[in-house]
C-alpha cells in the first residue's frame, strides 16, 4: 500500500483504493508517491499554527498562511458569534428552568448580538464569556 499525493487536489489517495476512485471518476492524473515520513509529517496531525500545506518545487512543505481577507474574517467572526449565541441561549434556558440567575448570560447575549456592529469589526475584541454560575 502506498500513499499518493495530488497537487491539484491537495490531498492524499491510498493506492489500494484506486479502483473505487476510478469508478467514481476521482482518481487524479497528477499523483506523486510520498514516503511514510512525509505522510506522518503532513497528514497525521493538524497543521502547525499559522501554517498551510503547499506543493512547491515538487515537494510538500509548510508555508505561512496568508492573512484572511476582511470577508473571510467577518465570516469567521460571525460563525464564532452564532455558535456562542446558540450555547448561551441553551445556558439561559437551563438556568431559568432551574430557577437560577441568568442575568450575566443575558448581558453576554446582548454583547454577542451587538458584536458585528462594533467599530473595527471583525478585528475588534470579542465579547468576554461570563464565568460559569456556581451551583
Amino acid at each position: 500500500m502506498s500513499k499518493l499525493f495530488s497537487p491539484s487536489k491537495m490531498g492524499v489517495f491510498d493506492s489500494e483504493l484506486k479502483e473505487f476512485y476510478e469508478k467514481a471518476g476521482e482518481w487524479p492524473s497528477d499523483l506523486v508517491e510520498i514516503t511514510p515520513e512525509e505522510y506522518d509529517d503532513f497528514f497525521s496531525n493538524a497543521a502547525p499554527d499559522g501554517k498551510s500545506l503547499d506543493w512547491t518545487d515538487n515537494r510538500l512543505q509548510w508555508i505561512d498562511s496568508p492573512e484572511p481577507t476582511i470577508e473571510e474574517k467577518e465570516r469567521i467572526e460571525r460563525k464564532w458569534r452564532d455558535t456562542e449565541l446558540f450555547t448561551v441561549d441553551h445556558t439561559i434556558n437551563q438556568l431559568d428552568d432551574n430557577g437560577l440567575d441568568s442575568n450575566i448570560y443575558r448581558q453576554y447575549r446582548i454583547a454577542l448580538r451587538d458584536y458585528p456592529q462594533q467599530e473595527g469589526f471583525p478585528y475588534s475584541p470579542r465579547p468576554e464569556s461570563p464565568q460559569p454560575v456556581a451551583r
